[in-house]
């Protein structure tokens, strides 16, 4: 019988394991803080007459995810991105190309994308990603990135598999990689417990085996939690407040 509740709060071991990169961290958060400028051009609210451009208080992209997927691809300069889950990352990414004139390729592998952003891609894969050809994804060099949100939930064929399975494994040196609602080293918040996500826990057995296949470039949860984002958020035009929260794990591949 399952019992879902919270199990670390959080694990040592994780913990321990953060903690040793603490300056990583700090020196990619300090990238971030030049594109400000840009940042606190986009709106707060949604604006109605503009489906497409991005905004801060949506419920999909915390604040400090959007900070991070938009300082990313704004630094790396990628040739390619690649993303399981479309949206409001989606948004996030083009005004990125957009600003900084990047000739960025963006991919976008959704069924059913929650937002109208096919016209913001290059290449849209509407199936699920069991289902697509992998092969995409070895294309994929040196500072391109690909960014999953998807499922969440580990079972028999499902994404979040594939994804950590297959894919992670397989992608090329210098490629950075993202996932989405990972809250380690702690375990998922108590009021998530019917959701069943399940997929940092497989982030979490790459951690714990110490492994060589990757470099952790920013724990966005970890990081704010030990106070090293508050330097980044954007003071946008117009009342109210920007959430500084954030839950994107972002790797570096060796």
């Amino acid at each position: 019988m399952l019992d879902p509740q919270p199990r670390w709060a959080p694990h040592a071991g994780l913990s321990a394991l953060l903690e040793k990169n603490l300056d990583r961290y700090r020196a990619t958060l300090a990238l971030f803080e030049r594109y400000r400028p840009w940042l606190e051009k986009i709106p707060r609210a949604e604006n109605p007459r503009d489906a497409e451009e991005p905004y801060w208080n949506n419920i999909w992209l915390p604040p400090l995810d959007a900070i991070a997927l938009y300082g990313l691809v704004a630094e790396k300069k990628p040739r390619r991105y690649i993303e399981i889950g479309s949206g409001n990352s989606t948004k996030f990414v083009a005004r990125a190309v957009a600003d900084h004139k990047l000739d960025t390729e963006i991919i976008s592998i959704d069924p059913q994308p929650r937002a109208e952003i096919d016209a913001l891609c290059d290449q849209v894969l509407r199936s699920p990603l069991e289902h697509c050809d992998l092969g995409v994804f070895s294309t994929l060099g040196a500072n391109d990135i690909v960014f999953a949100d998807n499922s969440h939930q580990s079972f028999m064929n499902s994404d979040v598999t594939v994804f950590f399975c297959e894919i992670l494994p397989s992608l090329a040196r210098g490629v950075i990689a993202g996932v989405h609602d990972i809250f380690l080293p702690d375990d998922y918040p108590a009021d998530w417990t019917g959701r069943y996500y399940s997929e940092q826990y497989l982030l979490a057995c790459y951690l714990l085996a110490e492994t060589k296949r990757f470099d952790v470039l920013l724990p966005v949860h970890f990081a704010n939690a030990r106070g090293l984002c508050d330097a980044v958020m954007p003071q946008p035009p117009g009342n109210g407040t920007v959430a500084q929260t954030g839950s994107s794990f972002w790797l570096e591949l060796q």
